[in-house]
């Protein structure tokens, strides 16, 4: 039976009559994986070979070189674990600093960027007041000129002082008449007669000619008027000498 995998003779009296009778079927049924109540393992069928071999001392010396062989094995696998172990460290130890590489890069592109950035927000700020500046110097300059136009005085040589005070002269009337107004339509009082707009203008320029230290205009005097200037001067001059 070159096939036979699984034998079960546990109870059956032949096996007495086999001797070593595990050690024996093993070896002679090369095939087998199952042998009564337990598998048959590699290790078994090696020892059941060294025995039929050389007997029990055939089968210790096969169990020792088995036993080295498990305990190279052991060491082969431990110093496989070691070495795999300083490779994965090393991986690790190579990206982290790859990875601290490009974080670094990254962290320069970034300070970069922000200089760039506020580089460029300066330069457009400088940009923006100079042309504020520049727009304002122009309006001023417009306004000047303008009011230079408007209010443009003749030049020093070509003015005489009498043109000089009369032009003052013209402006203060001027000044006088529009800060007088004799009526408008929305006055409820009536309308001033042209008389009334005289003397009112009249009294104005007395008033001019007073604040400019001017000789104050006087009214022809009365007979009445100089008799009692002429009381007043006598008067004053009593006082005088009962001072003196």
């Amino acid at each position: 039976m070159p096939n036979l995998r699984v034998l079960y003779m546990q109870g059956n009296p032949v096996t007495k009559n086999i001797r070593n009778y595990r050690k024996t079927l093993t070896h002679r049924i090369q095939d087998l994986k199952y042998l009564d109540d337990r598998p048959v393992f590699e290790d078994d069928r090696r020892y059941a070979e060294a025995f039929a071999r050389g007997g029990l001392q055939e089968e210790k010396e096969e169990r020792a070189r088995l036993k080295k062989e498990k305990d190279e094995a052991h060491w082969r696998n431990h110093q496989a674990f070691k070495d795999m172990i300083k490779r994965a460290r090393e991986e690790k130890r190579v990206a982290e600093e790859a990875k601290a590489i490009v974080q670094e890069g990254i962290q320069e592109d970034e300070k970069q960027k922000e200089a760039d950035f506020e580089e460029h927000r300066e330069a457009e700020e400088k940009e923006r007041a100079q042309k504020d500046y520049e727009a304002e110097f122009a309006k001023k300059r417009e306004e000047k000129s303008e009011e230079k136009v408007e209010e443009e005085p003749p030049a020093l040589e070509e003015v005489t002082a009498e043109q000089l005070q009369e032009e003052r002269e013209q402006a203060n009337i001027k000044k006088k008449e529009e800060a007088f107004i004799p009526w408008d339509e929305n006055c409820q009082l009536p309308e001033p007669t042209k008389e009334t707009i005289e003397k009112k203008l009249q009294e104005m320029q007395m008033e001019h000619a007073k604040s400019e230290n001017e000789p104050e205009y006087q009214e022809p005097a009365t007979v009445a008027n100089k008799e009692e200037e002429k009381e007043e001067f006598n008067v004053k001059e009593t006082d005088l000498e009962e001072l003196d």
